[in-house]
């Protein structure tokens, strides 16, 4: 469906001619899609010191992360990972879109109490987006804890948000 080659000589071509953090992103994720994991996350590991915004710090982070848990299996190197970046990046937006990330890992790891508590800012911010993802995660782990009681109510209300953000409700 995608030429995931032809995405990767450009998103090259476009650093080679001094591009910014968005090609070497798009060429990580190239390579990542193609099966060359290793391949991407040197490639976006080499982003980190390029990266000036904590948007820019945060889109690097999420893509080693995904890269390291759902590809090489390796959740320690993707919480780390997340770790250093939500260190330093101080904008509510970007790190709210880290701790998505990290609250994901860690329902999935298990590591319940992990996930509920990197969940939480997002269930208190205003971004429906937000709201849904640490509904999904936070209905999971309290469903998992044998507290349905609590996980129903708040997997309705990630549906509500979902529906929200989607334009549905």
């Amino acid at each position: 469906m995608f030429d995931l080659d032809l995405a990767a000589r450009l998103a090259q071509a476009s650093l080679d001619l001094g591009g910014g953090v968005d090609a070497g992103l798009v060429l990580g994720e190239a390579r990542f899609r193609s099966g060359r994991h290793a391949e991407a996350e040197a490639v976006l590991a080499a982003m980190v010191p390029r990266c000036r915004t904590d948007a820019e710090l945060a889109r690097i982070a999420n893509a080693r992360a995904h890269n390291f848990h759902n590809l090489l299996a390796d959740p320690g190197r993707a919480t780390a990972v997340l770790d250093e970046a939500l260190a330093v990046i101080t904008d509510p937006a970007p790190r709210r879109q880290l701790l998505g990330r990290l609250a994901t890992i860690k329902v999935f790891e298990p590591d319940l109490e992990g996930a509920l508590a990197a969940a939480a800012p997002l269930l208190a911010s205003d971004d429906d987006v937000m709201i849904s993802r640490g509904a999904f995660v936070s209905s999971i782990a309290l469903a998992m804890f044998g507290r349905s009681e609590e996980s129903v109510p708040v997997a309705y209300r990630g549906l509500d948000s979902a529906r929200r953000a989607s334009g549905l409700a």
